[in-house]
């Protein structure tokens, strides 16, 4: 009985015209499709459909807000609470409240103080002092900040050189409509059958949520990328890291596309 080789070589490597042919044809075939390929570093992926901890995640989220931001971390070179480096941070803050896609920026500069002299709960409702009001001692606020249990260690650190700056980014309210349809048709469908016209539902808002995510994602992925190029800016002046969850799954995307991309090629 003639062995395996023996059908590689005739048929394979006999005809390497043809089988080349066939070849590029696949490569052709699947490489239409390949637009369509996208990778998702969202909840959906990470946990089981219907998860209850993950329902319950979402139960809040909806009545509080979103939980969505970035953190950059802001250390300079000079004092933190000296002139210079006291405007460096507020022109950051300035460009970063520019970015499409954050809503806000807080920072040390305008987070009330509520422990400075002539401030209380009665005056805040009529005058919030921060670090940016006029006649404010630097050296008065410095202390809130190192021993007051709200800022301590969350807006600066311990040794008081390195401050955080909290970036929102926006609500979606598409997005969290299409979000919470598809999950509601979902368990449905796990404690009774869906009618013809609640499948067909369910199928649009499944692909329409599909694709809105995918527009999102490549939204968060160019946000991320001009808060780098503006934190790049400022580097001469202070040391500047950037973290979040968001960063982070945007992140793993770009590493794993980078993967398949090297190993891919390898591969071939």
């Amino acid at each position: 009985m003639p062995k395996a080789s023996h059908y590689f070589e005739r048929y394979v490597l006999g005809q390497r015209y043809p089988t080349l042919f066939l070849l590029l044809i696949i490569i052709v075939f699947f490489g239409f499709y390949s637009p369509q390929f996208r990778l998702d570093a969202s909840a959906d992926t990470l946990v089981l459909e219907n998860d209850k901890s993950l329902q319950y995640y979402r139960s809040i989220k909806a009545r509080y807000g979103s939980d969505d931001f970035l953190v950059v971390t802001y250390t300079p070179k000079q004092d933190l609470f000296s002139e210079q480096a006291l405007q460096a941070l507020s022109n950051l803050q300035s460009e970063l409240s520019e970015v499409s896609g954050i809503s806000n920026v807080i920072s040390i500069l305008n987070v009330p103080l509520v422990t400075m002299p002539g401030s209380s709960l009665d005056s805040i409702r009529q005058q919030v002092l921060t670090l940016s009001s006029p006649g404010i001692d630097n050296t008065l606020a410095k202390q809130e900040f190192l021993t007051s249990p709200i800022y301590k260690d969350l807006l600066m650190s311990g040794d008081g050189q390195t401050t955080a700056l909290q970036l929102n980014i926006q609500r979606d309210k598409t997005y969290e409509r299409l979000l919470l349809e598809r999950d509601s048709l979902r368990a449905l469908q796990l404690t009774q059958d869906l009618t013809a016209e609640e499948a067909l539902r369910l199928n649009q808002v499944t692909a329409e949520f599909y694709q809105y995510s995918a527009q999102l994602q490549e939204q968060l992925a160019e946000m991320i990328q001009a808060t780098r190029t503006i934190l790049d800016k400022y580097r001469s002046e202070a040391s500047l890291f950037l973290g979040g969850v968001p960063m982070i799954a945007a992140d793993s995307i770009d590493f794993i596309a980078h993967d398949l991309v090297v190993f891919g090629f390898g591969v071939l």
